[in-house]
């Protein structure tokens, strides 16, 4: 069950991913995460490098990857990337509280972006716009906040100017969700489907054995793919059990698919 979950989301055209802290012997270790729709997949690892990506998703990455702005996603092709603007919209916000004029600059143009593509994503939502609208209505936001970031990285705030410059170099992929289906502007679906894994954590502290960390992975794979498809969860792990002692084969866990 725990390679059809993995398999399911590799081969997913759309997909978010996030990543966690995790322990196990007291040493460090991060616990990943991909999801779709239907299908989660969780691995623990030891890094959060490039490394780590790939024993999550494979060396050969299909489909649209969702993420935060974190290092490692840089290997991938920025037409099949999208950042999450609640991260963005968090960042600017703390442009605002810390101040300084060219923090404030910065802050207030990319607060009202946030706001606006928002707005804009919820109208898609609700069918007031159509794809061609979302995306033409993009324009001009587009065009001022990418005006407002190279005057950011044109400023004499060194920190300013590294926060816009690495944004700018990966503007490209803040626009990936008005133009392919199934990709939205935020990866709060990796985030709202990790956070069962944060609890854990914080009341267990992790794991003593590399037996336990598999343990966990799979065990969450399996529950938060369950609890996707709104099937029971009990009910799957008997049938499961039983499967492994009448050596049957175990229950499909993708049978709604990926």
């Amino acid at each position: 069950p725990y390679q059809e979950a993995q398999q399911a989301v590799r081969a997913a055209a759309v997909k978010n991913t996030d990543e966690t802290g995790w322990r196990q012997a007291n040493q460090k270790r991060w616990l990943w995460l991909a999801a779709t729709q239907t299908a989660a997949c969780f691995k623990v690892c030891v890094g959060r490098g490039k490394t780590a990506l790939s024993e999550l998703l494979g060396e050969a990455i299909q489909g649209v990857v969702c993420s935060d702005r974190w290092s490692a996603y840089h290997s991938l092709d920025l037409a099949f990337r999208q950042l999450c603007w609640a991260h963005l919209k968090r960042d600017f916000q703390k442009w605002l509280d810390r101040g300084g004029e060219a923090g404030v600059a910065i802050g207030q143009g990319g607060a009202e972006a946030v706001r606006r593509v928002f707005a804009l994503w919820r109208d898609f939502r609700e069918r007031r716009i159509d794809r061609s609208e979302l995306q033409t209505a993009l324009l001009p936001v587009g065009e001022e906040l990418r005006a407002a970031l190279e005057r950011g990285a044109s400023r004499d705030d060194v920190r300013v100017q590294r926060f816009c410059r690495n944004v700018l170099a990966v503007y490209p992929a803040l626009w990936t969700f008005a133009r392919i289906e199934g990709v939205e502007p935020t990866n709060n679906h990796a985030e709202r489907t990790l956070r069962r894994a944060v609890i854990w954590r914080k009341v267990s502290f992790g794991n003593h054995s590399d037996a336990g960390c598999r343990f966990t992975e799979r065990i969450l794979t399996v529950v938060q793919t369950l609890r996707m498809q709104h099937r029971p969860v009990l009910d799957y792990l008997r049938q499961a059990l039983l499967a492994h002692r009448t050596t049957s084969p175990a229950p499909a866990l993708c049978a709604i698919g990926g």
